[in-house]
């Protein structure tokens, strides 16, 4: 994570603290919790208690309201997970349950909790001052834009510079290949960053572009989903005794399963993605070859660590004084449903998937 990145993340956390008011409810229900110290049997500190562990869970549901799993990585990243978390409410319950019979053990264990993360709230409002006063700039979308980040392990590239160039061709592809299919034509790419040790790209696109990249990126999801289920069945078979002497047969029948799980599950999408592409290129077998490559690419890819990350800021909404805002267009309601699906597995073991790139090593950005 560069230091661009850290600025977005903090000024995001205080932006939704800010928002939900996560930190005075706890203080409230720390306070709710003293008053019951004192007065156990006292109805009104009771009920008191009651309605600010309320107050504290639902602020916490609000603060969480809007994070995506990108932001939740970079949480764990920058160690502020266990404050942001969603276990928090589960957590002081848990403490207040086991000590039923000394609440005051459980006042001081959430009393500490309480001042860490009051703390940390603090910390991340001067680190937020101190990246502006550095003059580390957040490079901000304007109303209506969206950007797509994926990010390239290094073992795609191994460190070396000719490498990481054929990954961003590839990339490239990836991109031209559902602009075409979506737009009718292929459009410029803008490069937005450039950060993290893993190099991660945002590229600017059309928010339509976007959405569909990010909806094969779901499906792509799903699929690899299915093959990790085939390979933990695989697994499992080949640690029954009886089945050790057929051992090489087993594994070249589920490799042959899963290719052809991969391989339907292609042309199905393929054919999916070209039913709604907007007619009269003249190019719809080289599209089917281009969307189909597309898939598979991303497939690979996803299965040996690739992560893709989408941020979008809707067009501005404007409604009369009294009545409804209008609703957001569809592409940017798809934008916002798939960004909150891009939840990546941990990646383990050896990649089932064959790596594809492109048969030619030239670009062919001039094909229209």
């Amino acid at each position: 994570m560069n230091a661009a990145r850290l600025r977005v993340i903090v000024e995001f956390l205080l932006q939704e603290e800010a928002r939900a008011k996560a930190q005075a409810r706890l203080n409230d229900l720390v306070q709710a919790l003293t008053n019951l110290v004192n007065s156990p049997n006292d109805a009104a500190n009771q009920n008191s208690f009651s309605e600010a562990s309320k107050n504290f869970e639902a602020s916490l549901t609000r603060l969480r309201k809007n994070f995506q799993p990108a932001q939740i990585v970079q949480l764990e990243e920058i160690d502020a997970a266990k404050f942001f978390s969603d276990d928090i409410a589960s957590y002081i319950r848990g403490i207040v349950a086991s000590n039923a019979a000394t609440l005051a053990v459980a006042r001081d264990e959430i009393e500490k909790f309480r001042q860490e993360r009051e703390q940390f709230i603090a910390q991340l409002k001067q680190l937020k001052g101190n990246l502006a006063l550095l003059r580390i700039e957040t490079d901000d979308l304007e109303a209506g834009e969206a950007e797509i980040g994926f990010l390239i392990p290094r073992k795609l590239f191994k460190n070396q510079l000719d490498q990481l160039i054929k990954e961003l061709r590839e990339l490239n592809r990836i991109i031209r290949a559902f602009s075409e299919a979506t737009k009718g034509s292929i459009e410029p790419v803008e490069v937005r960053q450039i950060s993290s040790s893993d190099p991660l790209f945002f590229f600017l696109l059309d928010p339509a572009t976007i959405a569909a990249i990010g909806a094969a990126v779901t499906w792509a999801l799903h699929t690899w989903k299915q093959l990790e289920e085939i390979r933990e069945i695989r697994v499992r078979t080949e640690r029954i005794d009886v089945l050790k002497n057929k051992k090489s047969d087993l594994s070249e029948t589920f490799k042959s399963t899963m290719k052809e799980v991969v391989k339907q599950a292609v042309e199905e999408k393929t054919e999916e993605i070209l039913r709604s592409a907007p007619d009269g290129s003249g190019r719809k077998h080289e599209q089917r070859s281009d969307i189909s490559l597309a898939l598979n690419s991303l497939l690979a890819r996803i299965e040996r660590g690739m992560t893709v990350e989408i941020r979008v800021l809707p067009p501005a909404q404007t409604a009369k004084e009294g009545e409804t805002p209008e609703e957001l267009p569809s592409d940017y309601q798809v934008l916002q449903n798939v960004a909150d699906q891009l939840l990546f597995p941990k990646v383990e073991g050896d990649p089932i998937l064959e790596l594809p790139h492109s048969s030619s090593s030239a670009d062919d950005d001039q094909k229209k």
